[in-house]
């Protein structure tokens, strides 16, 4: 009778590790594309009203018009700030490993777990500024400017390429 070893414990490792790694570099193609994808706001030109902006964005004489997307646009760039703040976590737990794009991922993993029972390998993406959700899924005056599940959707082929190429 032959004995079989089984160094469970090492192969888990071994598959985290590949996880972790697969996963950073899936949350690092999101990351990318949301941050290329945003709109400048100075190339906008006018509002549909024709008026040169909207309203002034800064103080004093670092102020500019601020020129908004177009509903279903990214959102427009005046200085940066929210683009900015776009970043990514990978978070393990247990034998899943999960990847953020955003700075909030506590919040962003709470909402996760709510939307739906969290399982491996599953993405969320967003960002601490309170008007980052807001952009993303509108409000009652203003369209939504998706940029954040757009990302994802364009990404998707690299992602699970990425993701096979780790478990393979």
């Amino acid at each position: 009778m032959s004995v079989i070893k089984w160094h469970a414990t090492k192969i888990m490792r071994l598959a985290t590790k590949a996880g972790v790694s697969a996963m950073t570099d899936a949350a690092l193609i999101v990351e990318r594309d949301v941050k290329e994808n945003f709109t400048v706001s100075s190339k906008l030109g006018t509002t549909k009203k024709g008026k040169k902006g909207t309203r002034r964005s800064g103080k004093g004489a670092k102020s500019k018009r601020h020129y908004p997307s177009k509903p279903g646009q990214a959102p427009a760039v005046d200085y940066g700030a929210y683009r900015a703040s776009i970043s990514h976590e990978v978070v393990v737990k247990r034998d899943q490993v999960h990847a953020f794009v955003g700075s909030d991922t506590k919040k962003l993993q709470q909402e996760n777990a709510k939307r739906r029972g969290i399982s491996a390998a599953k993405t969320g993406v967003g960002s601490d500024l309170d008007y980052g959700f807001y952009l993303e899924e509108g409000t009652s005056k203003m369209e939504p400017r998706p940029h954040l599940r757009p990302a994802v959707k364009r990404m998707r082929r690299k992602i699970l390429e990425r993701l096979r190429r780790a478990y393979a």
